[in-house]
């Protein structure tokens, strides 16, 4: 079968509503009749002054039929517009930098318009377009916009940097390396205007200065003055200034805020021959800034100490010997030798010696003694008996070299040595023990007591329970040494013990002692209630011994008489008085501590009233015990620096073990 194709489906197109070019008044667009492709019918469309365009399209079939349709054409951009500013002149005002530390936020956001819808923008700031160019960059932020950022630090006190920066910035809208395309880079200037902050520490004009004075010199002296100036504020900064005490624990010196830096307290080369002192310089800004100089101290000697003994001679002549040399003695001095300030040394007898050591010893000066620096010799001149006097203090002057000399006393202890030449007989003792919240441990509480004029015999004895063996069941015995323990969980109350003791010299066997152990259990609230004081001049075992080895004797101990005299004082009953702690504290010279509680019944009096009771009786508790109180209520931070650096705190150790 053979189909022959009508005209009426055949479409043809046209153009019913045009847009009209206002220059020419040519219509825009045409369309091809048969395609009914849409096509521009003048040059270049300019998408910056009409973006969109709407025409209306006509389609005709063959049988005169027609429809109409709306085409809407949209014009695409290209990057054909410059780029502007949208200012001439960026002002912005941001601190200096602190030292090299740089800001990472920037300082300064700038906007560009451009009629374009796509653009590259670049922004960077224009070398030597201006003073400050070299000091920051700039970037691109992901809106468009660009940011100022400082690269180098910015100093106030520079003189031209105060006066801020003016640079010129540059935008390119076709990304980088397009600077040279002039028609799409737009151009600005940027001012920076500086603000002072804190950021120099004052300047020292001398940081290091050394002066010399000598020990001597007067409190109030200025040494020297220190300068300091800050560049901060245009230099109007105000600087103070102050001793880094650190460098001056016991503060010796003192500045005023002239700078001028005085002695505040005596000096004394022996003790430190040489302070370095931080002199701190601090302005007044916001935080402060400190600067540091250095004093150096450098005290001069002068001859301000006697001569001592180089050591502690404590030398020790067997009893029943012939006279012989005792001791060669050497001096010492702290003074500076140097200066001639020490030896030669030249040794006598002190001429206040009593009578008994004048003719026990003689003090003989060899000059050549010590290479050169002269020493004593010390001989006895008779023979000595331990039972009649057991050591032999002996007062020796010494006088140095300086000018003038100084002249001093030292006291030569020399002990009498013992021997076994007496025989023991049956003796008794009490032993008093305080138990701290009955937590003792096992605790060795003192000897075996026999009758025996000699004391240096030990080796010489054994030591047994009365009843062989038979040991008592809260208590053991070392045979050897005599000492009694008393073993952990005792209890409270009166114990009887019994033992025999041997002498091998004297052949001696079974020769009784008897020891009576008290034990009383002293609850925390009696510690931590103490009262306390210090005693000069007398040991722990001198403070609480009965026997006296001159008299053949069994006076109070001072332990004693010191506990009768506070339960007369608080007038209360001595059981209700507790001599607790009594603690050698230093040897040569004897420094000793002892610890009390008190109460009437209950409770415990507290330690403020029982120091004050003291304090108010000083004198008197003094003349009836025999001691010297040199301190009452102990307070080691009293000595300032000595026993810690820094702040001072006391603090009361309590120990269950029991000291002997």
């Amino acid at each position: 079968m053979i189909i022959v194709a009508g005209t009426n489906a055949r479409l043809v197109y046209s153009i019913e509503k045009n847009v009209i070019e206002e220059e020419t008044g040519s219509p825009i667009f045409e369309i091809e009749s048969e395609t009914g492709v849409i096509k521009t019918a003048v040059c270049c469309l300019d998408r910056e002054r009409t973006p969109d365009y709407s025409i209306q399209v006509v389609a005709m079939d063959g049988g005169g039929l027609k429809g109409t349709g709306t085409a809407s054409i949209r014009v695409k951009d290209i990057n054909d517009m410059p780029p502007a500013f949208t200012k001439d002149e960026w002002l912005t005002e941001v601190d200096e930098t602190d030292g090299s530390a740089l800001p990472e936020m920037p300082i300064l956001t700038v906007t560009v318009h451009d009629e374009d819808e796509t653009n590259k923008f670049q922004y960077k700031v224009l070398e030597s377009s201006g003073y400050g160019a070299d000091k920051f960059t700039m970037v691109r932020n992901n809106d468009g916009t660009g940011s100022l950022k400082i690269v180098q630090p910015l100093d106030y006190e520079d003189l031209l940097q105060s006066n801020g920066f003016r640079f010129r910035i540059q935008v390119n809208d076709k990304g980088e390396d397009n600077d040279n395309d002039k028609y799409h880079v737009a151009y600005s200037w940027v001012v920076v205007k500086l603000r002072d902050i804190n950021d120099n520490k004052p300047v020292f004009e001398r940081p290091n200065i050394e002066v010399s004075v000598p020990e001597n010199a007067e409190i109030g002296k200025s040494l020297d003055t220190f300068k300091a100036t800050d560049p901060d504020q245009g230099g109007k900064s105000k600087v103070s200034y102050s001793i880094d005490r650190s460098s001056d624990r016991k503060r010796q010196f003192s500045i005023n805020q002239s700078g001028t830096v005085s002695i505040q307290r005596s000096l004394d080369r022996e003790d430190t021959p040489r302070h370095q002192v931080k002199i701190l310089a601090i302005d007044d800004g916001i935080p402060p800034k400190t600067a540091t100089a250095t004093l150096t101290v450098i005290v001069q000697d002068i001859n301000d100490n006697a001569p001592t003994f180089l050591k502690d001679y404590r030398p020790v002549i067997p009893e029943h010997v012939a006279p012989k040399k005792v001791v060669e003695i050497l001096a010492t001095d702290d003074d500076d030798r140097s200066k001639s300030n020490g030896p030669p040394f030249q040794f006598r007898l002190d001429p206040s010696a009593s009578d008994r050591v004048r003719a026990s010893f003689r003090v003989e000066q060899d000059q050549k003694g010590a290479n050169g620096d002269g020493m004593a010799i010390v001989t006895s001149l008779k023979s000595f008996d331990r039972e009649q006097e057991k050591e032999y203090h002996i007062p020796i002057v010494i006088k140095d070299h300086g000018n003038p000399a100084m002249t001093g006393t030292s006291t030569l202890t020399v002990i009498i040595g013992d021997n076994n030449d007496n025989k023991m007989q049956p003796g008794s003792k009490n032993i008093f023990v305080y138990n701290y919240q009955g937590q003792a441990p096992e605790t060795e509480i003192g000897r075996v007591y026999v009758y025996d004029l000699d004391d240096w015999d030990l080796p010489d004895k054994k030591f047994h329970w009365e009843t062989s063996n038979v040991a008592h069941p809260r208590f053991k015995l070392n045979e050897d040494t005599g000492m009694i323990s008393m073993l952990q969980g005792t209890r409270d109350g009166v114990y009887y013990l019994k033992f025999k003791v041997y002498d091998r010299k004297h052949t001696q066997n079974d020769v009784p002692a008897n020891v009576t152990v008290t034990v009383k259990e002293i609850p925390h609230e009696a510690v931590i209630n103490s009262g306390s004081v210090r005693i000069a001049g007398i040991t722990d075992e001198q403070f609480i011994r009965v026997w006296d080895f001159k008299l053949k004797d069994l006076p109070k101990s001072m332990a004693e008489k010191f506990k009768d005299k506070i339960a007369d004082l608080l007038s209360i009953n001595r059981e209700n008085v507790d001599v607790f702690s009594v603690q050698l504290r230093r040897k040569h010279p004897p420094v000793t501590d002892v610890r009390f509680s008190a109460h009437g019944g209950s409770p415990y009096y507290k330690p403020v009233r029982l120091n004050g009771m003291v304090l108010m009786h000083r004198e008197e508790i003094e003349r009836a015990v025999g001691i010297n109180i040199t301190m009452v209520g102990i307070d080691e931070c009293l000595y300032e620096n000595q026993m810690c650096e820094g702040s001072c705190t006391n603090t009361l150790d309590i120990s269950a073990l029991p000291y002997m």
